[in-house]
């Protein structure tokens, strides 16, 4: 759905990751995970939203986990093509892998390895940074991220860039 006039979106949609790499560093282990997803997005003024649920759900259950996750993301327009943003993500373990038995902690939206117990585990994550959109066929963007919940997995905090191409 999109409403150009009301600056609203409605988007889903579903990815597939086929299993691939080595397993000398955790990746080619199960049978693929699907990536279900629901995007809505919406404008106001300056201000743009994007809001993203989805369902991470592997072919193999016993190789990896399944989690549902979200992301919010807001930013601001404070001067031609200059944005600032700040975005919230998280996700909810809800099934464990098996892979790793008796291992409490995933590798969040980099990796997952299949730990044996992080069922109900949850990770949440703030992050704040801005992007330069320089014309309708280029932006270039960056963020520092750190977690809000006690779990923090494998991250401590990071820096994210990215350089997106529009045709």
């Amino acid at each position: 759905v999109r409403n150009e006039e009301s600056r609203f979106l409605l988007s889903g949609g579903f990815l597939y990751e086929w299993s691939h790499g080595s397993g000398d560093v955790f990746q080619g282990r199960g049978d693929g995970v699907w990536n279900f997803f629901l995007t809505t997005g919406k404008g106001f003024g300056k201000n743009h939203f994007v809001g993203t649920i989805g369902w991470e759900l592997p072919n193999n259950g016993s190789a990896e986990s399944e989690s549902i996750f979200y992301s919010l993301h807001l930013d601001r327009e404070i001067a031609d093509g200059i944005y600032v943003l700040t975005e919230f993500t998280g996700i909810e373990y809800v099934e464990s892998g098996k892979a790793f038995p008796g291992v409490n902690m995933e590798g969040g939206d980099l990796i997952n390895l299949g730990a044996g117990d992080v069922a109900g585990n949850h990770f949440a994550s703030w992050a704040i940074g801005g992007a330069w959109k320089p014309n309708r066929h280029l932006s270039i963007g960056a963020a520092y991220e750190i977690p809000v919940t006690n779990r923090k997995d494998f991250m401590d905090n990071r820096v994210t860039a990215n350089l997106s191409l529009f045709y």
